[in-house]
């Protein structure tokens, strides 16, 4: 566990971002499902770690995604590897095959961590539990799972938000 929290350290700058909102209509239409966005190039972060540990995410395009099914929900699946968090739409998901890995408590457990999402319209996710809800700015914070990092995300930015199972309607 030492080599993860060893690496979060470059890895989670991004997490500093405060996303700052855009301009946009109140009216203006849910843009289509971002395309997959790869993870960074980082070979290996454990080099005694199996390299078939990760789960396996098979994209209609032809690809495979080796990465952790950290949180799902009925439009897409949030991937982990090495701290990056990826959302993989699931209408451009073929299949999933899960790592014996894990068990089911497991899997449970992390998925708690990260039962809420909001995913932005430029295919960014950030996962973990919203603490915070700012209905004049509409401003959301999140607390990330990763890091206890807080992320700022507003409406204008949001494509869908997850509160649990539970799908909340953005107005832009």
């Amino acid at each position: 566990m030492r080599h993860v929290a060893g690496s979060l350290r470059f890895v989670l700058p991004w997490a500093l971002l405060v996303v700052v909102p855009r301009l946009a209509s109140a009216e203006a239409p849910l843009a289509p499902s971002p395309a997959f966005r790869p993870f960074s190039d980082v070979k290996d972060v454990c080099p005694t770690c199996d390299p078939e540990r990760f789960d396996r995410i098979a994209l209609k395009s032809g690809g495979t995604v080796k990465a952790w099914v950290v949180a799902e929900n009925p439009i897409f699946y949030v991937l982990e590897r090495f701290g990056e968090l990826r959302a993989a739409m699931r209408d451009q998901v073929s299949d999933v095959t899960l790592s014996k890995q894990r068990s089911r408590g497991e899997r449970h457990t992390i998925s708690e961590s990260y039962k809420d999402q909001i995913l932005l319209d430029d295919g960014m996710v950030f996962a973990g539990t919203i603490t915070e809800e700012r209905a004049e700015s509409g401003m959301y914070r999140l607390r990330s799972a990763i890091g206890n990092v807080d992320h700022l995300l507003y409406r204008a930015r949001i494509l869908r938000l997850f509160k649990g199972e539970t799908e909340v309607p953005m107005k832009r």
